[in-house]
């Protein structure tokens, strides 16, 4: 299955590719007031509003402990890296889709993943919390960790958390909405 790999301080995460509907490369974040310091605040992409999350900060890799420190022997993903990027997800919320943008320090490559190489994370030991994640493999001397997108971006939270602070409102689809009307 192919995976999406991307970096959040000295972790390198992957997603499916399925999981991600794009990669936004430019983009200039609006903040919104009263909203925990994770939400960055939204975006204007193409006409809708893309509420925005630090996956560092949603994750709390800072306060749960120290990531590893860079290796040299990255060279399963060196083959190009985009800087601070948003990966646009798109969750199904009482039947409706909405999407959220999670910020990564780096996004590198699309790499083939066996699913038969995946293994649990350990229980302890962890600087991202194992909610986060759900398996990790070992590719030529690299770990991978799988994010658990589910747990990152539960709608119920985003919405109890972020837009009830926001609007007051409980419509998980005006999430994003028309820009300008």
């Amino acid at each position: 299955m192919q995976h999406l790999t991307f970096r959040i301080g000295g972790w390198k995460l992957v997603l499916g590719v399925s999981q991600i509907q794009e990669i936004v490369h430019s983009y200039q974040i609006t903040p919104l007031p009263r909203t925990p310091d994770e939400l960055e605040g939204v975006v204007n992409l193409r006409g809708y509003y893309l509420p925005v999350l630090s996956l560092k900060k949603r994750i709390r890799q800072s306060e749960s402990g120290t990531a590893p420190e860079s290796s040299s022997e990255e060279s399963v993903i060196q083959d190009s890296v985009d800087r601070q990027c948003i990966l646009v997800t798109e969750s199904i919320y009482e039947d409706r889709a909405w999407r959220l943008g999670l910020e990564v320090d780096e996004v590198h490559d699309c790499i083939d993943i066996n699913d038969d190489l995946w293994r649990l994370p350990p229980t302890r030991g962890n600087a991202i919390s194992t909610e986060y994640l759900s398996a990790m493999v070992n590719l030529d001397g690299v770990t991978f960790h799988k994010l658990n997108l589910d747990t990152v971006i539960d709608p119920d939270d985003i919405l109890e958390r972020y837009y009830h602070g926001v609007q007051g409102s409980h419509e998980p689809n005006r999430l994003i909405t028309r820009a300008n009307g």
